[in-house]
């Protein structure tokens, strides 16, 4: 029986900036998921708009300037990292 050879990398390659693979559609779709759980019943077209393109803190102001609080459920001031009232 002939002994399986582990194969050697030189190198890993992380797609961090969806050059391989296009992220954004996934990422969109939950965003979107989420505004819908808190109420905001966002279209894909207008998630698209909106949010493509955008950093964390970006999609947080527009969230926080369309909808107040971005919650329904505690009626309090979001507290994103690093993302103070617009």
């Amino acid at each position: 029986m002939q002994a399986v050879s582990t194969p050697r990398f030189s190198a890993v390659l992380f797609d961090c900036d969806g050059v391989l693979v296009d992220s954004e559609p996934i990422a969109n779709a939950v965003l979107r998921e989420m505004l819908q759980e808190l109420g905001w019943d966002i279209s894909d077209e207008e998630a698209i708009r909106r949010f493509v393109g955008r950093s964390f803190i970006e999609e947080w102001k527009v969230i926080y300037a369309t909808r107040g609080t971005g919650s329904t459920r505690t009626g309090s001031s979001p507290s994103a990292p690093g993302v103070t009232s617009p």
